[in-house]
């Protein structure tokens, strides 16, 4: 996944200031790589075949595709400026030893991105969690941030005498850093079921902070999330946001004690 993001990196910054702007680029490690290759509905399978049969060419030339990240780069403009940027991409691709695949893998992903959410209700009726944690960092500790949640996670898998998984990709990006996304899923026990669920997500969103990410990006805040606000955004901005809680609603109707206790 590490040089997974430092391909995103140059991607991102490969033309002056601006970098080459794609509309959509997402990284995705080994293990996410995977489940997509596997979550094809019937309306894809013919997609899947090929992606199957560009896999074991890979897999012939010496590729590990257990291990591999894939990314999905989008442009959009005019022709000749999207191809103009394709161009770049690709020579970038080849620079650090990677290599462009075309548009299949890119068209399965907009086939199947849809399908994905309605698993959790069929995995909850098979005792199967399955949640997500998502962060910001910039450039130079998506790494260590990378490496620490899926340490954190294993180590709160033990702790729970599980067999969890954990699954990543890299959903938005910037000049200066990126957001990184998790999707982690384990068998529940009916006993504790919240209990094991609070320790997988607070090991997780403990790693982020921890390691120099934000407790959220595009996700938000809230209940949830109240326990490390202060972490974040420092005792003196939990205060600030207090005092402005306070002045705004004294009467404390408007959903009082979510974000900052």
């Amino acid at each position: 996944m590490a040089a997974g993001l430092d391909r995103s990196q140059a991607v991102h910054r490969g033309r002056d200031p601006v970098g080459l702007r794609p509309r959509l680029r997402r990284t995705r490690n080994g293990v996410l790589a995977r489940y997509a290759e596997g979550a094809t509905s019937a309306k894809g399978k013919l997609a899947a075949k090929g992606q199957d049969a560009l896999w074991a060419v890979m897999r012939k030339r010496g590729w590990d595709t257990d291990d591999m990240c894939i990314s999905y780069v989008c442009f959009e403009g005019n022709p000749k400026d999207v191809e103009a940027r394709k161009k770049a991409v690709a020579a970038i691709a080849k620079k650090n030893g990677a290599i462009v695949l075309g548009s299949g893998p890119g068209a399965l992903y907009d086939q199947k991105k849809f399908d994905t959410p309605y698993l959790r209700d069929f995995l909850l009726e098979q005792n199967t969690v399955g949640d997500v944690s998502e962060t910001a960092a910039p450039w130079s500790k998506l790494t260590t941030v990378h490496k620490a949640v899926y340490d954190a996670a294993e180590r709160a898998y033990a702790s729970l005498g599980k067999k969890g998984w954990i699954m990543s990709h890299m959903s938005h990006s910037y000049h200066s850093g990126a957001c990184l996304y998790f999707t982690f899923g384990y068998v529940y026990d009916h006993e504790n079921p919240y209990d094991e669920y609070h320790t997988v997500k607070s090991a997780i969103q403990q790693a982020f902070i921890d390691n120099g990410g934000t407790l959220s990006h595009h996700h938000g805040v809230g209940l949830e999330h109240q326990p490390w606000m202060e972490q974040d955004i420092s005792p003196e901005g939990a205060n600030i946001m207090r005092a402005l809680f306070s002045s705004t609603d004294p009467g404390n109707n408007l959903n009082p004690r979510k974000v900052i206790s």
